[in-house]
């Protein structure tokens, strides 16, 4: 299993994975940098990223808008 993020999941400006999500998201709603304001893509995307990584079940968690390590 992979150990780091790619693709959406990470910042291409700042390299960070603290994303500024909405708290009505829907699946075209855009999601931004919490750290740079950088665009980073639409809430369907990026959560197909997150779970194509193994999402919850594998070694990310994403809370608040920020991804862990677990």
């Amino acid at each position: 299993m992979a150990t780091q993020l790619n693709g959406l999941m990470e910042c291409s400006e700042c390299g960070t994975t603290y994303l500024r999500i909405p708290k009505q998201v829907a699946t075209d709603s855009p999601v931004f940098c919490t750290t740079c304001g950088n665009y980073i893509g639409r809430w369907y995307d990026v959560e197909s990223s997150f779970m194509s990584q193994g999402g919850s079940s594998g070694i990310f968690e994403l809370h608040d808008g920020h991804i862990f390590k677990r």
